[in-house]
């Protein structure tokens, strides 16, 4: 099956028609998505997909069950879920657009900030978080809109990536939208207005 998320609705394209099923906010149903309007996607080791809703926050669909479920709070109602990564203990990162980077705990609700998590207040240059990627090393990439890259290691160690006018060889551009980890270790990065950049 193949899940596309559109400003009016998520849509589920089943392969033996060829048709779209498409699942929307519903007020009168309280186990509907929380919004229309689908900012990103991403589908866990468990199987659950996580749906980031521009004005809703974080619906959650379970493949089991058919139903869609969300656990609203302070933290992430006003937030927009740009991008999903999942850490090696199920919980889940949550980049968001001005509320930075969010790690969510779906078994205990818990939502705090990565510099809390991290205690570095310094880490991200810029809260709006366009993309993540966890590594094969345990390490977490975090592509923001008009700041760069920024890489935290499993161990800790935090690098930045930033465009430079005068080197060919640093980031592409500063807004980085897409990130990749290939199977030979590269970091494929997308970015708005300067290509691809492979660290």
């Amino acid at each position: 099956r193949l899940w596309v998320g559109t400003a009016n609705g998520l849509n589920l394209l089943e392969p033996s028609s060829s048709r779209f099923v498409r699942y929307d906010r519903d007020p009168a149903d309280g186990a509907s998505l929380r919004d229309s309007y689908v900012m990103s996607l991403f589908q866990d080791r468990a199987g659950l997909l996580w749906v980031g809703t521009r004005f809703g926050g974080v619906s959650r669909w379970n493949p089991r069950s058919w139903s869609f479920g969300h656990r609203p709070t302070s933290t992430t109602r006003n937030a927009q879920p740009m991008a999903f990564a999942a850490d090696a203990g199920g919980r889940l990162w949550v980049g968001t657009l001005g509320a930075g980077l969010l790690r969510f705990d779906p078994t205990s609700g818990e939502v705090l900030p990565a510099e809390q998590v991290f205690d570095r207040a310094d880490l991200l240059p810029d809260k709006r978080v366009m993309s993540l990627l966890r590594d094969r090393d345990g390490g977490l990439w975090i592509g923001t809109m008009g700041s760069g890259l920024v890489h935290r290691a499993a161990r800790g160690e935090i690098r930045r990536y930033r465009h430079r006018e005068d080197d060919p060889r640093s980031l592409g551009a500063d807004g980085v939208m897409a990130l990749l980890g290939a199977r030979d270790g590269r970091i494929w990065v997308g970015t708005y207005g300067g290509g691809i950049s492979i660290i």
